[in-house]
């Protein structure tokens, strides 16, 4: 804010200063460097005058400024002295110019000339005119300054500690509503985004407070399945039973208490599961055409860079049914695993439609998986042979299925010679 005002000073110094200096230049021109063309007429009659032409009889017709020719003699009264030399009769545009009148080096007395200046009065005129278009630009800079200042500057200094505050993970304070058109729309997305970490942060919290409570209940429920495990294991191993009976009874006792160990996991695991993949789905409309446009916008560049080529084949802009962010969320994982198990070389999108479903099939060149693993695709933190030295936690696809599931879709997957190919079911609105 203090950088601004020093801004807006400099740049209101600036159109002053650069007033005055234009005014300046102006009036030289008006004052200083006005037409002179009444100088050359006046010598031209003052020739003929000295020449014998009485100054009454001179014939004006011929010249363009001087109007009148006035004689006075030395002799004359103070009276008409006073009148030769005073304005009086002269209009606003009318000057004169007097000049002493040598014959024969006898000084007999003054000429006056009377002539018309219009051009100090069109300079001035000018000068007017270029003041008042110069005081509305002023004005009007300083108003566009001080709207720049209430509506960008001054809202943008209230909330640029916001992100940071928010990286932080300082969430309590909430942003004001505002109508600003630049700003409105943004500080109501940051204030959604500010309640939405927020209430993930409370969830998180309490999730991590519930697992723990968990993960300690189940951790004491194994101890007691384990001991008695190690008890039996070590009776067996020192051949402390002697009939067969006691070592099947020692035998089931560990088979049962490491079933009861094996459900206890399969708790964990499925908490961990369930809080993972606790993903809201909202229940909308939106145009294929619009998804469609949203994906080219995402990866249009980066495919480029990559130098993959990138197929669109036609489609017919059918209204779907879903949630157009967690769909986007679903090819982003498809495409992603495109470009880091595909040869690099293409990525298609295909289109059909079957049993009022529309079908998008995502197609990257490359080796197909084995048959075999086709079925394990969609499981949680499967990774397919060929993912070896490659970054991943096995989770993207089975995050596919379970957000189609939620939106009453699907999604499967299909090889051959060609390579992959991944379909997505998406019903029509």
């Amino acid at each position: 804010m203090i950088k601004f005002n020093k801004i807006m000073a400099i740049i209101l110094l600036f159109l002053l200063s650069f007033g005055v200096f234009s005014n300046v230049i102006m009036y030289h021109t008006a004052y200083e460097k006005t037409d002179k063309g009444y100088m050359v007429e006046i010598n031209r009659i003052y020739h003929d005058i000295t020449r014998g032409t009485d100054p009454k009889n001179v014939k004006l017709d011929g010249y363009r400024y001087i109007m009148t020719v006035k004689f006075l003699s030395i002799v004359a009264s103070n009276n008409e002295t006073a009148t030769f030399f005073s304005t009086a009769g002269l209009l606003p545009h009318q000057e004169y110019f007097v000049k002493p009148m040598i014959i024969d080096d006898d000084f007999i007395g003054y000429l006056r000339f009377e002539y018309e200046n219009n051009q100090s009065e069109v300079q001035s005129r000018i000068m007017v005119i270029y003041n008042i278009f110069f005081i509305g630009m002023v004005i009007f800079a300083l108003g566009l300054l001080i709207y720049i200042k209430s509506t960008i500057i001054k809202p943008f200094h209230e909330i640029h500690e916001m992100p940071y505050e928010l990286s932080k993970g300082h969430l309590s304070k909430g942003l004001k509503e505002s109508k600003n058109r630049f700003f409105g729309k943004f500080l109501w997305g940051l204030d959604l985004l500010r309640e939405s970490l927020e209430s993930h942060k409370k969830r998180e919290l309490q999730l991590e407070k519930e697992k723990k409570t968990l993960i300690l209940s189940i951790s004491h429920d194994i101890k007691t399945p384990l001991s008695t495990i190690k008890l039996y294991s070590k009776a067996l191993y020192d051949n402390l039973y002697v009939s067969e009976e006691k070592k099947r009874e020692a035998a089931y006792q560990i088979e049962r208490e490491a079933n009861q160990i094996e459900k206890s996991v399969e708790e964990i695991v499925e908490s961990a599961r369930t809080d993972l993949f606790d993903i809201q789905v909202i229940d909308g409309e939106f145009y294929l055409k619009d998804f469609i446009e949203r994906i080219q916008k995402n990866y249009n560049e980066k495919l480029k860079i990559l130098k993959i080529n990138f197929i669109i084949e036609n489609y017919n802009n059918r209204l779907l049914k879903g949630d157009i962010d967690r769909l986007l969320e679903v090819f982003e994982n498809i495409i992603e695993n495109a470009i880091k198990y595909g040869d690099g070389k293409q990525i298609k999108f295909s289109f059909s439609e079957e049993d009022y479903c529309q079908l998008i099939t995502v197609s990257n060149t490359g080796t197909c998986i084995p048959d075999i693993e086709f079925v394990h695709m969609f499981e949680s933190f499967w990774r397919g042979s060929n993912a070896h030295e490659k970054l991943g936690n096995g989770l993207g696809l089975y995050i596919c299925k379970h957000i189609m599931s939620k939106m009453n879709g699907d999604v499967f997957a299909k090889g051959d010679q060609e390579g992959m190919h991944f379909v997505v079911v998406v019903k029509e609105s």
